[in-house]
């Protein structure tokens, strides 16, 4: 975990830097599919934000789960148990009898130690025949005979310190009392192991599993790549082939707020996490102990940065945060520099597309295959540009429309007055927040509408029924109405949540975020009275003296 503010500024250096040798410029692709209720790549750019979830739903089985091994698990159990043993050679002792009796191979053990012995036996016949016992010879001379021993025994000794432990306590042994019962008797180890596999199962499926599955269920990923908006493949996989699109973003820009921003490695070799990684230790009693405290935070996001090396065209980089249980998140985004068309977008979705990159300045373009080579490239493209297609700018209109009536419906169901309760009193800042959230994205849509039914009227001809004139006249008229019930004063909101700040009722942030809202549904009230609809669909004025 981050536990100092100079821990969290370095870390947040250290991706910064991350991030500009990479180029700062990271590409997401998106499938942008069509749908009545929510356009849902289309919306998260006109807010400027990614859609981020669990690492439990990526398409690759094996992405974020780590991997889990009982035998190096067990190995860890196993030493974090004997780490509490206070004598450094018989911590080593119980440690490698420990891991034989684990996996089966006492007996193979055993024959070790009878090989070892006999070794040194020769040995100090050879350097020192009326010296102290072969034990003491063997550790006084230690470097020495580890250096003499055979390949093969040296390899199952494995090292100098293994070499003391096992010459302690077994050298002087008589052959015949080499056993594995004898061995385990030494130490009480039987008993012990026997303890240690049942506290180990309980570890494995009572706080092992459980809690590595409640950690990963608190993290959200949003997923980039380094490689380009002409990446093949990712146009495949992730574009909905090439139905879609690539949003490039300027990353140079990102800051502290956005979360962990880093980059995939690939492995032929799945990472396995560990029980301290987890938060898990050996009190001096020798009992396990978990604290949420001591998890490994950056240990765990670097294993969740690892995946399948068949999977390195992508050139990943992720955004990582940590959050609430199961709660998929928006994260704000810094500047997109430019949207790459795919060839087979719907001209709905395209011309919807066009329509908020001209709103919010970012540049567009379609892909273009070339004719010679199996290569991508790309020319600009804006709404001056955009071929218009009168049965397409219909079946468009109707689908805004939809849209629009759709949120319309979801706002009669959302009630004002349960926002704020006087009794408690509280502010219910996720309804209110909700509700600012639905105005802002009706009130886009209806800019766009009028702005596409004023041009779409420019292209009119005498093909045009007074059908559709009537259809465009109704829909400008319930259009209208809408906006009037959604004219609630700016003015009037500001001033009431200022009001509960100043009671302390609601947060600074919450403050800042609704006024910012607010803000911005007043300004886009603001441009929809600027758009006045074309004169052969205008709606009547009614005269209120009558009413």
């Amino acid at each position: 975990m981050v536990k100092s503010k100079n821990e969290a500024l370095e870390l947040f250096r250290e991706m910064k830097s991350g991030i500009d040798k990479a180029g700062g410029t990271f590409y997401q692709y998106r499938a942008c599919n069509l749908n009545v209720d929510t356009i849902y790549d289309l919306e998260n750019i006109k807010n400027g934000v990614v859609f981020a979830r669990s690492p439990l739903c990526m398409n690759d089985p094996f992405d974020s789960m780590i991997g889990f091994s009982t035998e190096k698990l067990y190995q860890d159990f196993c030493n974090m148990i004997v780490s509490i043993i206070p004598d450094q050679m018989t911590k080593v002792f119980i440690g490698i009898l420990l891991k034989e009796k684990a996996v089966g191979k006492v007996a193979e053990f055993i024959s070790t130690i009878k090989t070892f012995q006999a070794f040194l036996r020769v040995q100090k016949m050879k350097m020192n025949p009326t010296g102290p016992s072969i034990s003491a010879f063997a550790i006084s001379q230690r470097n020495a005979l580890f250096k003499k021993m055979p390949p093969v025994l040296k390899k199952k000794i494995g090292n100098t310190q293994a070499f003391s432990a096992v010459a302690l306590f077994t050298a002087d042994m008589d052959l015949s009392m080499i056993t594995e019962e004898n061995l385990l008797q030494m130490f009480q180890v039987d008993r012990a192991l026997t303890a240690l596999l049942d506290k180990f199962e309980e570890v494995k499926e009572k706080h092992y599993i459980p809690q590595f599955k409640e950690f990963l269920s608190q993290i959200t990923v949003s997923c980039f790549s380094a490689s380009g908006w002409n990446n093949q493949l990712m146009w495949s996989h992730y574009a909905n082939s090439y139905s879609g699109i690539c949003v490039e973003y300027d990353f140079s820009t990102v800051n502290g707020d956005t979360g962990f921003v880093y980059p995939v490695k690939y492995s032929s070799e799945r990472p396995t996490i560990t029980l301290s990684d987890l938060g898990f230790s050996v009190t001096e009693g020798g009992k396990l102990e978990w604290k949420t405290s001591e998890t490994d935070t950056k240990a765990i996001m670097s294993y969740l940065l690892v995946k399948n090396k068949c999977w390195e065209y992508e050139q990943e980089w992720r955004i990582i945060n940590i959050g609430e249980k199961d709660t998929p998140i928006f994260i704000d985004m810094p500047k997109i520099k430019s949207i790459t068309l795919g060839l087979n977008l719907n001209n709905v979705c395209k011309h919807l597309l066009l329509d908020i990159c001209k709103d919010k300045g970012i540049p567009c373009y379609n892909l273009v295959l070339d004719t010679e080579k199996f290569a991508l490239s790309r020319e600009a493209i804006d709404l001056e540009h955009f071929t218009y297609n009168m049965d397409d700018e219909i079946s468009y209109i109707q689908h805004i429309c939809e849209h629009i009536e759709g949120i319309g419906k979801k706002l009669e169901g959302l009630n004002m007055e349960d926002i704020f309760d006087k009794e408690t009193p509280s502010f219910n800042s996720t309804l209110f927040f909700n509700i600012l959230s639905q105005i802002n994205d009706v009130l886009f849509y209806i800019y766009c509408l009028k702005r596409t039914v004023n041009n779409f009227m420019q292209y009119a001809d005498e093909t045009i029924t007074e059908e559709t004139y009537n259809i465009l006249r109704e829909n400008a008229q319930s259009v209208d109405e809408l906006v009037k019930q959604l004219n609630i004063q700016p003015l009037a909101v500001i001033e009431g949540i200022t009001n509960l700040k100043m009671l302390g009722i609601i947060s600074l942030e919450i403050f800042k975020r609704s006024i910012a809202m607010s803000q911005a549904n007043n300004a886009l009230q603001e441009k929809i009275t600027t758009i006045i609809w074309d004169s052969r669909i205008k709606p009547e004025e009614k005269d209120s003296s009558k009413e």
